[in-house]
């Protein structure tokens, strides 16, 4: 098995370098792994979780997927305006509210808890409890 070696020189004039060489002492510290095994695991991490295109290769998914989705609206755009047309030509329909009684006729207490509650002059609509 051949072995690659390479030196990694951080420059601690450049603001990034000096991070990321404290960051690499910190790993160092808290996981007692040698910087070989550090830089390894980044590398490979990196390379897991980061997909990775070259230029020409990202700009031809780009173009792709856009002409995939102008091709799409174009088949949708026909259906739409139909529906979008049809719906113009319908009258829309505007629910009115129904009027409150200004002072509403007051009912007889009555002595039961037993009996339902009559809400038919509210304004709330009680329909959909099914009574």
């Amino acid at each position: 098995m051949s072995e690659h070696r390479f030196t990694m020189r951080l420059d601690e004039r450049f603001a990034d370098e000096r991070a990321a060489w404290q960051k690499l002492n910190d790993i160092q510290r808290q996981t007692h792994l040698s910087f070989n095994r550090i830089v390894v695991d980044a590398i490979n991490a990196y390379e897991r979780d980061q997909p990775h295109l070259s230029a020409q290769d990202e700009e031809r998914l780009v173009a792709r997927t856009a002409d995939a989705v102008a091709d799409k609206l174009q088949q949708m755009l026909p259906a739409y305006l139909a529906g979008y047309a049809a719906g113009a030509t319908i009258p829309a329909v505007v629910p009115t509210a129904r009027p409150v009684p200004i002072d509403p006729p007051l009912k007889a207490a009555t002595s039961s808890d037993d009996e339902m509650p009559d809400f038919s002059g509210s304004v709330m609509d009680f329909e959909f409890m099914g009574s």
